[in-house]
């Protein structure tokens, strides 16, 4: 039998004739970055990466903020996590119905696409030219949110647990209790179904 068949075989076992992937859907991972392990230690979740599904020219892409906001393939995006852990497919359970691959995907390009990366992880931030910035989870709920019948809303950031290394990455000026999110609020948040986890 051809991998690919199997494959599909046991996604149906798994998870009914639903399609794997939805616009819109997240996935997690635990990024292979050296501040990752910090994050998600100070989350308490086994995630420090979030990138969300769009068609993008008929192909699935997983968009994210990672240097810039970009995307990639799946794979692409799966690869950056580290081997032997697995990623997170989520649903967005307040998705409005009536909207289209299309809709979404042209609000991607129109104002999120190329916007640069937040190192900062603070929610209202911006470049010298006047762009925002956006962190990965950030990106996710300030574009979700457009689609959204039940608002995501930010909650307070706490770097307590790994304080030393935040107050070194941030050179003195940690956002302690800033407004903010980090992609273990996807993982615990009730408003978000988990589909399946991946191995990587």
């Amino acid at each position: 039998m051809k991998l690919s068949v199997l494959l599909m075989f046991i996604s149906t076992l798994c998870f009914g004739a639903e399609p794997s992937w939805r616009t819109g859907d997240l996935i997690l991972i635990p990024l292979n970055c050296y501040s990752c392990r910090y994050i998600e230690s100070e989350s308490k979740a086994p995630f420090s990466h979030s990138g969300l599904l769009l068609k993008v020219g008929g192909a699935w892409r997983v968009t994210q903020s990672l240097g810039e906001v970009n995307s990639v393939s799946i794979e692409k995006f799966l690869s950056m996590g580290r081997k032997g852990e697995k990623a997170l497919h989520l649903r967005a359970k307040y998705l409005k119905s009536s909207l289209t691959d299309h809709e979404m995907t042209k609000v991607y390009k129109r104002d999120f696409e190329g916007l640069g990366f937040d190192p900062e992880y603070r929610w209202n931030n911006f470049a010298a030219d006047g762009s925002e910035l956006l962190y990965c989870s950030e990106y996710i709920t300030k574009f979700l949110n457009r689609f959204l019948s039940k608002k995501i809303i930010p909650g307070k950031m706490n770097y307590s647990t790994n304080w030393d290394y935040w107050f070194s990455y941030f050179n003195g000026e940690v956002p302690q209790n800033e407004a903010g999110n980090s992609p273990a609020d996807f993982y615990f948040s009730k408003d978000f179904k988990k589909m399946r986890y991946i191995a990587l």
